[in-house]
């Protein structure tokens, strides 16, 4: 049967055997009408080899004994939309009661809708998801289609792909999104692939999620929480590459003093992030109202490793001395 949809309405054209009735070549020639012969010659008995051909809107059937002559039944015009399904049928012809039919040496030639990709792979980073898949026979192009819940509904994100990867760089990070993939050609489009899944996120809320479960500055996670109570909030435990759930009495930088002993130092642990500002302020008295920066950090500076920061002032200019890091993004 070639038909030109699912719908029990359908148009459609079909070469079929009966073990009593012969072999039959019908049509519905407009959606919603009416099923009709075209030809219904008597007097054969399976098994027979059939066959059904297109061409345009003009359907061909046939019927051969031995699968290499063939003997035309009959020539129909049906208007169908260049994509159809083609499928084998069953059927008893009496309601309520079941059957069974023997198909074999099947094989539908010409060129056909491709099937969708078989996988999907996505893999987030910052600010993109990244999506590969495997090729498709007989794909002229593919389309990827996205979601921000799972199972839809999908909006195109990408269409007339030829390749088998695509970066999608519109993404907000700490959104999962849901991808799909399907595969054209001149014929029609495949059904979906499998889902694929990601959830881009940018280096601090990956460290979140690392460490708390959970991509939202909030609760526990939050930027200014301390949830290990060791007096560093988590914006410095992340800065400084500490662990935000072990407590740590330890200060998050050291003090020393240039090799001629005439400055203080101070050192501490910056990770690459260049979103991150460091400063480190110095004061007389831890508490002076306005501390001043002696130093500081950000963008493309911000390598990571081991810090050290000289005061500029001299150690025998002040009676005391405090030094300090501050974090800020």
């Amino acid at each position: 049967m070639i038909r030109e949809s699912l719908n029990a309405n359908s148009t459609f054209v079909i070469n079929y055997m009966s073990p009593t009735q012969g072999i039959a070549f019908q049509r519905r020639a407009s959606t919603g009408g009416s099923a009709a012969g075209v030809a219904n010659p008597t007097g054969l008995t399976p098994p027979y080899w059939l066959r059904l051909t297109r061409s345009g809107n003009t359907f061909t059937a046939d019927r051969s004994v031995d699968g290499t002559t063939w003997t035309t039944l009959g020539t129909t015009t049906v208007t169908m939309a260049s994509s159809v399904y083609v499928g084998l049928v069953a059927c008893s012809m009496s309601d309520g009661n079941l059957m069974q039919a023997a198909f074999d040496q099947v094989s539908v030639t010409g060129q056909t809708s491709p099937e969708a990709p078989d996988s999907l792979t996505a893999t987030a980073g910052d600010g993109k998801v990244d999506l590969s898949w495997p090729a498709s026979s007989g794909a002229a192009s593919y389309t990827v289609q996205r979601a921000t819940n799972s199972g839809g509904p999908y909006a195109n994100v990408a269409a007339g792909l030829t390749g088998t990867t695509y970066s999608d760089t519109s993404v907000t990070n700490g959104t999962t999104y849901y991808y799909v993939v399907t595969a054209t050609n001149s014929v029609g489009t495949s059904g979906a692939s499998i889902e694929a899944k990601a959830l881009p996120v940018d280096p601090r809320q990956a460290w979140r999620l690392a460490h708390f479960g959970q991509v939202a500055n909030t609760g526990n996670a939050a930027n200014t929480a301390d949830p290990d109570r060791d007096g560093r909030s988590n914006l410095l435990e992340y800065a400084i590459g500490s662990d935000p759930s072990q407590s740590d009495d330890a200060d998050a930088g050291a003090l020393g003093h240039t090799a001629d002993g005439l400055h203080l130092t101070f050192t501490f642990s910056r990770i690459a992030a260049p979103a991150l500002t460091y400063t480190v302020e110095a004061a007389d008295s831890p508490d002076q109202a306005a501390w001043s920066a002696v130093w500081t950090s950000t963008g493309a500076s911000n390598t990571a490793g081991s810090v050290t920061v000289p005061d500029p002032e001299l150690i025998g200019a002040h009676s005391k001395r405090f030094l300090r890091l501050k974090v800020t993004l």
